[in-house]
């Protein structure tokens, strides 16, 4: 399965990606987040840099999944990419009104 994290770069973000890695049948192919990582190093799955984007619309390829754990200010942008390609999205973000 092919997935996309949004808010690759948080704390949770590379808890997922963490997880994604120990799951045979999992492959991150990329991130979106508007915010740098924290320390400052690129997220990467087995050896291999994944790209980040910080607008959804700048990834023009294929993908399964999404999975959210970003600030909630993103999800209006994540909801219109991810209904327009009809990708299954999981949001985990707090804070929503």
């Amino acid at each position: 399965m092919k997935i996309i994290i949004n808010g690759i770069n948080g704390r949770m973000g590379r808890m997922v990606l963490a997880t994604a890695a120990e799951t045979e049948d999992i492959q991150v192919i990329a991130g979106f987040d508007r915010s740098p990582s924290p320390d400052g190093t690129a997220p990467s799955m087995g050896g291999k840099a994944i790209p980040v984007y910080d607008d959804p619309a700048d990834f023009q390829g294929n993908a399964d999944g999404i999975i959210d754990f970003s600030n909630y200010s993103a999800i209006r942008a994540l909801m219109g990419y991810s209904m327009e390609r009809k990708i299954p999205t999981v949001i985990c973000t707090t804070a929503l009104e």
